[in-house]
């Protein structure tokens, strides 16, 4: 080989180096905006978006054949220059999931935020969120903190943790953060890898409810998860949601298993912990009230299709405190800030 080719051969590795190392420095957001009948928080909502400190962004608003006041509201931003795209469905879709999907295809950012219609957020969420993006390798998902706030904006409730950005390996993430439900409750509060997105399952599209932590799970099995935690998001509840009516009619607790039992065949917990988790559930949907004893028995029969041993049940009090003294102890080593 001559010195030219070796010359060659040498940046072409020293290229491919370049590009294992970069990390993503400014990158396009793809801000998504599903709507279905939230009229009444649309302008705040888009407004909120629109406000944002980090401004290279671009948005897509896609109402799900809305019957309020909603394309009147969207159509006031028609023009505006960060709005790429409004899309109307001519009949529902039935799922808010097929609507996530549906932007992620259309989105031409690296990155994407799915900003729920009736949610809000404060002007700096984007900024810290993209930040995590530019300074970490291989992230798949970065969610701040959420501010609970009711249909009249006042605030439910404040998040307690507060502190320094957390890096986590996504399979620990899943162990600790998305076992017994999410901790990504609001979709608002997170951004995402498109190109990460667009290789995992599409099974998320199938549950009527719980959807967004099936897509949570997927997600963080592709990379990192970055924790920001400040309370940047307002996440709106509301009575008499679908995802309230999911979990009278039983629906959400057997979507839930569906979860629990991907999560285990991952091999991300322990057959012990699978046990555990399963007599946690159980226990819950022994106490929660569903519409009627038929959905109760329902539910109750697929959680119970698997034996679990009684042993489980007399050692699940102690596994719970156990757990909640680790936690404590973990608790007040962040604060000491021997970890972070």
């Amino acid at each position: 080989m001559n010195n030219l080719s070796r010359l060659s051969s040498l940046k072409v590795k020293l290229s491919f180096k370049m590009n294992d190392e970069k990390i993503m420095k400014n990158p396009l957001v793809s801000v998504l905006i599903p709507n279905y009948c939230h009229a009444s928080y649309l302008n705040e909502r888009i407004d909120s978006v629109l406000a944002q400190t980090y401004q290279n962004f671009e948005v897509i608003i896609m109402d799900d054949c809305s019957t309020d006041n909603s394309r009147e509201v969207i159509e006031q931003y028609r023009n505006h220059p960060r709005v790429r795209e409004i899309v109307y469905n001519e009949i529902n879709s039935g799922s808010t999931f097929n609507q996530w999907d549906k932007g992620i295809t259309m989105a031409g950012g690296e990155l994407i935020w799915i900003a729920e219609s009736d949610d809000s957020c404060r002007p700096e969420l984007l900024e810290r969120l993209v930040e995590q993006f530019e300074q970490t390798e291989d992230l798949a998902v970065a969610y701040v903190q959420s501010v609970l706030i009711n249909t009249y904006g006042e605030v439910i409730k404040m998040p307690v943790e507060k502190g320094n950005p957390i890096i986590y390996d996504g399979r620990y993430f899943i162990r600790t953060h998305l076992l017994y439900g999410t901790c990504i409750i609001n979709a608002s509060m997170a951004i995402f890898s498109r190109e990460k997105s667009l290789g995992i399952d599409r099974c998320f599209k199938q549950f009527k409810s719980v959807g967004d932590w099936m897509f949570w799970v997927l997600m963080a099995e592709t990379g990192k998860v970055a924790e920001v935690r400040e309370p940047l998001n307002y996440f709106r509840r509301h009575e008499g949601t679908v995802t309230s009516k999911c979990y009278l009619d039983g629906t959400s607790m057997i979507n839930t298993k569906n979860i629990v039992d991907y999560i285990l065949d991952r091999r991300i917990i322990s057959k012990y912990r699978h046990r555990m988790v399963y007599v946690y559930f159980i226990r819950y949907i022994k106490s929660f009230q569903f519409e009627n004893d038929d959905v109760y028995n329902k539910v109750l029969t697929v959680w119970t299709l698997l034996p679990i041993n009684s042993i489980y049940y007399k050692w699940y009090p102690i596994e719970c405190f156990y757990s909640r003294q680790k936690e404590k102890i973990y608790r007040f080593l962040r604060k000491t800030g021997l970890i972070f």
